[in-house]
């Protein structure tokens, strides 16, 4: 996965009450068990430190906590929980035919990766953007089309360009694409959200 660019006014407040609460907590127990006459037998081996407390409370927000709505509202978080398993079609400007595309999205609060396998190549995401001022959300993201073979004419390695906009609370990605280099092809793409029961 990779990081994907967000409003950084609002990734900064976490952040920075993350590391206040850290350092608060081990100051706190330090003067709990500097008081003590018997420390708890789990003090003994040392109170944990700041960064790695941070570490810690990190961890659980980035893949947990973030899509918590009181989190949410906290800290103004918009970018949408867009993670799971997509399903819909693809039409190309080379063949004008609708073609079945699936994308399996890996989204942390921090970081996101898109995957499509095709017949014939494979897609995946290295940049990402989310636009959320307006009531729309908008995912922009690059990737690069890797085919399975060298061997066909038409399919070639390629970076492209997909702008999607998220539609029916978040259950739908519509949008379009191109690519760049010797293909220089767009389209449209159609995705649906497919939940886990089925």
């Amino acid at each position: 996965m990779h990081s994907y660019n967000v409003n950084l006014e609002r990734r900064n407040r976490p952040i920075w009450l993350m590391v206040a609460l850290s350092i608060s907590v081990v100051t706190g127990l330090t003067a709990i068990v500097a008081g003590l006459e018997e420390p708890w037998t789990l003090m003994k081996y040392g109170i944990p430190s700041a960064s790695l407390l941070f570490l810690l409370i990190y961890q659980l927000f980035d893949k947990v906590l973030w899509k918590v709505g009181v989190f949410r509202f906290i800290f103004q978080i918009h970018e949408p929980d867009i993670s799971g398993h997509w399903e819909g079609t693809l039409k190309s400007s080379v063949n004008g035919k609708d073609s079945r595309m699936v994308a399996t999205i890996k989204q942390t609060w921090s970081k996101m990766g898109i995957v499509s396998p095709f017949e014939n190549s494979d897609s995946c995401s290295f940049t990402a953007v989310f636009f959320t001022e307006k009531s729309q959300p908008k995912l922009v993201y690059n990737y690069e089309n890797v085919p399975h073979t060298r061997e066909s004419e038409t399919m070639t390695r390629h970076i492209g360009t997909a702008e999607l906009h998220l539609r029916e609370d978040n259950q739908r990605l519509i949008g379009t694409y191109f690519t760049s280099g010797e293909r220089k092809s767009e389209g449209t793409i159609n995705l649906k959200r497919k939940l886990a029961d089925g």
